[in-house]
């Protein structure tokens, strides 16, 4: 194994794909975010909300 530090000296036996890992290629900025936002939530939620349980749960009818 050797003097302590020696395999500090040496380099990282870190996979080379993991020591050099690249940032995103791009980075979204805020505007970019919220309309990608506004355009995931179009498809998650339905046309009209229910505000109240009562809108939520209607009676039901027997």
């Amino acid at each position: 194994m050797g003097r302590f530090g020696e395999t500090f000296v040496r380099g990282s036996t870190w996979p080379r794909s993991v020591r050099q890992a690249a940032p995103p290629a791009s980075i979204p900025n805020e505007a970019k975010a919220k309309r990608m936002l506004a355009e995931a939530s179009m498809v998650l939620v339905p046309e009209r909300a229910c505000t109240t349980a009562a809108e939520a749960y209607p009676p039901l009818r027997r």
